[in-house]
């Protein structure tokens, strides 16, 4: 039974480090995609660096569980137990604080958006970036946009002049928030699936721990008070006291 333990929790955690090396891997390629929403969410929480550091997290944690298992060194897996019980914790303080404070995120994307917008000449390497990207055109859409002339990114172009009726048609307060909010929603869904797994692993790695040889170890280390042996002249006097007093 506890060869099977053994085999399932090194799977567990060749596995959990994939998946944190491929968390990572997803999270660079997410960086890059929404770069261009870095000017308008740079104090909330960013996707693409969550996914990093969770997957920095996993991989280091699971390389310390496969070290445990492999070389049988219980040390090594109540530290993996326990730093696993804190990613734990981590991902449920994550994905509960993405689920809270979502309508919070959208409204200040908004308010970021509108203001930017307002001041289009200001910020328009930004906004003619966002545009393009994501196929948007103003605000609310073009024919709401109270601007003179609609710039070329919202025809997907660089130069030239665009219409309202060739403009895209979708508002960019609406696109930019809806990518947000989905790739946020991603994250606190892969968070609490890794739970799951990651409490397994916990119970396997307390389960295969010698936790008696652990205490040994820490009271030896301890240097608890020890008694003292009796020296050979000692012990014969107490015997030569003894059968005087029988006599």
């Amino acid at each position: 039974m506890c060869g099977y333990r053994k085999l399932y929790l090194l799977l567990a955690t060749i596995v959990t480090a994939a998946i944190g090396f491929g968390m990572i891997i997803f999270g660079k390629m997410k960086m890059n995609e929404v770069v261009f929403l870095d000017a308008f969410l740079s104090d909330h929480i960013h996707v693409g660096r969550t996914f990093i550091g969770l997957g920095v997290l996993l991989f280091i944690i699971a390389f310390v569980g496969m070290a445990g298992v492999t070389m049988h060194i219980s040390l090594f897996l109540l530290i993996y137990a326990c730093l696993m019980l804190t990613l734990v914790v981590t991902q449920i303080v994550v994905g509960v604080t993405i689920f809270t404070r979502m309508a919070t995120i959208r409204n200040s994307l908004s308010r970021t958006l509108e203001e930017k917008f307002r001041t289009y000449d200001q910020h328009k390497a930004e906004i003619d970036k966002l545009q393009s990207v994501i196929l948007c055109c103003g605000m609310s859409g073009p024919k709401v946009w109270k601007i003179k002339d609609l710039p070329p990114s919202c025809c997907g172009m660089e130069k030239g002049s665009c219409s309202v009726k060739s403009a895209y048609s979708s508002s960019c307060s609406e696109k930019a928030g809806n990518i947000v909010e989905g790739g946020l929603y991603f994250v606190s869904i892969i968070c609490f699936i890794l739970i799951f797994i990651e409490l397994k692993c916990v119970a396997l790695a307390c389960c295969l721990s010698d936790f008696s040889a652990l205490l040994s170890l820490c009271a030896g280390l301890g240097g608890g008070p020890k008694e003292k042996p009796q020296t050979a002249s000692s012990s014969e006097h107490t015997t030569s006291r003894e059968i005087l007093l029988r006599e």
